[in-house]
């Protein structure tokens, strides 16, 4: 019982902690940025994000998926995406018989 206990303490906790992120007005000036560029997202296969980071301070490359691929990320709330459908499609829900999953489509 001490270790359910435990263990439920524990969850609550790190669900306070994600959800209680925070930009700050200073954040950005004191989190200085390694900047990316369109032409260095692009060599890496990756797409480029105008202050993409957290708390919009950088700019950035998420990795690209492609159509097909599996888009079914657990993000936390607040965090920025680390991946995204390449342009023209967009994560969808696929059903079948086994499961349900999601594909850039």
């Amino acid at each position: 019982m001490k270790f359910i206990f435990a263990c439920l303490l524990a969850l609550a906790s790190v669900v306070a902690i994600t959800e209680g992120i925070e930009c700050y007005d200073d954040y950005c000036a004191k989190n200085p940025c390694k900047d990316m560029t369109r032409q260095q997202c692009c060599a890496r296969n990756q797409i480029y994000k105008s202050k993409g980071s957290f708390c919009g301070c950088c700019n950035t490359c998420v990795d690209k998926i492609s159509k097909g691929g599996n888009c079914d990320t657990w993000e936390i709330k607040g965090a920025p995406a680390t991946s995204e459908c390449e342009a023209g499609t967009e994560c969808r829900q696929v059903h079948d018989e086994n499961s349900d999953t999601y594909e850039c489509q």
